[in-house]
């Protein structure tokens, strides 16, 4: 299982050096947005991005499934497989397409997701003091339980025509 401490790697100085047409798409993501990659056929997961869309009202939070090529890329960019089987963590990727850009796991990715919400979301980031495997404990115990209780969808839940442009496969 991936840690849940940033992994920082050394991704392409400038978007112009991105390799393929599924990193392109993370060219156009603006540095100050983040990259939400999430397990697309979780019922949990679709619900808490169906709650992130009309929140995220600044539009800096973009969106593609664990099992898709996007994620797959950036993945192996930072020097990590793609994920194969049932994915056991969201993954918050900061500053994308940047030399800054680093990938955060399991409750760190979900508590610095609570930074780009307005309102009172950011003081959950409070939270990050609590030692990690304490935080990322109770991450598992949902993570691990979210098909039983939420269910598994067939598909990746398709996002509104408004709402597509920040869906990046």
């Amino acid at each position: 299982m991936a840690s849940a401490e940033p992994w920082s790697g050394s991704p392409p100085a400038t978007p112009a050096a991105l390799p393929s047409p599924a990193l392109a798409k993370v060219a156009g993501v603006p540095a100050d947005h983040v990259i939400v990659l999430y397990d697309g056929v979780c019922g949990l997961c679709s619900r808490i991005v169906s709650f992130l869309l009309p929140r995220d009202r600044a539009r800096r939070i973009h969106f593609a499934a664990l099992q898709g090529p996007v994620a797959a890329e950036l993945l192996r960019r930072h020097g990590q497989p793609p994920v194969d089987g049932d994915p056991q963590s969201i993954i918050l990727v900061q500053a994308p397409g940047t030399d800054r850009e680093r990938l955060f796991y399991r409750s760190s990715a979900a508590l610095r997701l609570a930074r780009a919400l307005p309102g009172a979301w950011p003081a959950l980031s409070v939270l990050l003091a609590v030692p990690p495997v304490v935080r990322d404990w109770v991450y598992d115990r949902v993570a691990n339980n979210r098909y039983r209780i939420f269910g598994r969808l067939d598909a990746c839940t398709l996002p509104s025509p408004e709402n597509r442009p920040r869906f990046l496969d």
